[in-house]
C-alpha cells in the first residue's frame, strides 16, 4: 500500500505543485531585477547567492503590535499565497476522506491503526514535496543566474531589505529543520481539525494561524516559524532554534495522540 501511494504521489506532484514553482520563480525574478536596479544606481557589482533568494521569499515582517502602530498590517504577498496553498493541498487531502477510495481501502485493511499510519505517510509526503519543490525551484534560478550556492551576502540584504542581520544568529541550517518541523505541524492541526469537524474548518482554523502569526509574534503561534525574521527574534529572546523545534514536535505529538483517539472512536465513513 505504500509503494502504491508513492506511485500516486510522484505521478501526480508535477501538476499540484506547479503553481508553487511560478510562486517561486516569479519572486526570484523580481528579487533579481531590484538588485541590478540597485546595482546601476549606486555603481555597485553585489551578486547574489542561493541564500539571498530564499530569505527574501521567506523573510516575513516585524510583528504589527511591536510596531506600535507605525506601520500597517501587512502580510507579505509571496509568503502568504505561499502558505495558503499548502493549507488548500492539506484540505483536498483531508477531503478525500470522504470518497468511495479512502473507504474500500479502510475495509479492506480491517484495521484503522494501519489506516492511520497510511495518513501519516502522506502528511510527510505532502510536506517533504512541497518543500523540495521549493529548494528545486531556488536552486534552478540560481543556477540560471549563475549566482553562487553557499554564501550570503548581509550587505545586499541589509541595504535592499533593510534586513540588518547579525551572522550569528543566522544557523540555516537549524532555520530550514524549525521551518519543516513547524510545517509538520500545521499539517497536523489542520488534518486533524478536519477530522473532527471537517475540511473547510480545518483550512479557516491553519489561515487564523497564520493571520495570527503575522499579526503577534509567540512561540506556540507557530506561523512565525516560517518567517526568518521571527526566528531571528525568537533566539535574541533566548527562545532558540532547540525550543523553536521541540514546540513543533510537543504540538505533533500532541496532535498525534488526539487523532488516533478520534479515530478509535468517531465513524468516519
Amino acid at each position: 500500500m505504500w509503494k502504491v501511494d508513492l506511485k500516486i504521489f510522484f505521478k501526480e506532484s508535477w501538476k499540484k505543485y506547479g503553481f508553487v514553482f511560478l510562486l517561486v520563480l516569479v519572486q526570484c525574478v523580481g528579487f533579481h531585477n531590484l538588485i541590478q536596479q540597485y546595482n546601476t544606481v549606486n555603481g555597485q557589482e553585489w551578486k547574489l547567492h542561493f541564500w539571498d533568494y530564499v530569505i527574501c521569499f521567506f523573510q516575513g515582517t516585524v510583528p504589527y503590535t511591536l510596531s506600535e502602530g507605525k506601520e500597517t498590517f501587512n502580510i507579505p504577498p509571496y509568503w502568504s499565497l505561499y502558505m495558503i496553498y499548502f493549507v488548500l493541498l492539506i484540505g483536498k487531502l483531508t477531503g478525500q476522506l470522504s470518497k468511495k477510495y479512502e473507504q474500500q481501502m479502510l475495509l479492506r485493511l480491517k484495521n484503522r491503526k494501519q489506516w492511520w499510519m497510511e495518513m501519516h505517510l502522506k502528511i510527510w509526503l505532502e510536506c517533504i514535496g512541497y518543500l523540495l519543490v521549493t529548494a528545486a525551484t531556488f536552486l534552478i534560478y540560481a543556477f540560471c543566474t549563475k549566482s553562487a550556492i553557499e554564501g550570503i551576502n548581509l550587505k545586499v540584504l541589509q541595504d535592499c531589505l533593510g534586513l540588518e542581520i547579525n551572522e550569528k544568529n543566522l544557523r540555516i541550517f537549524s532555520m530550514v529543520i524549525v521551518f519543516f518541523l513547524a510545517l509538520l505541524a500545521l499539517a497536523y492541526i489542520q488534518y486533524i481539525v478536519s477530522l473532527a469537524i471537517n475540511a473547510v474548518i480545518g483550512i479557516l482554523f491553519s489561515i487564523v494561524i497564520l493571520v495570527s502569526s503575522v499579526y503577534q509574534i509567540h512561540p506556540f503561534l507557530i506561523g512565525n516559524y516560517f518567517m526568518e525574521i521571527r526566528q531571528i527574534m525568537f533566539v535574541m529572546d533566548d527562545v532558540g532554534f532547540l525550543i523553536q523545534g521541540a514546540v513543533s514536535v510537543g504540538i505533533i505529538f500532541f496532535m498525534v495522540v488526539i487523532g488516533y483517539q478520534i479515530l478509535k472512536r468517531k465513524d468516519l465513513f
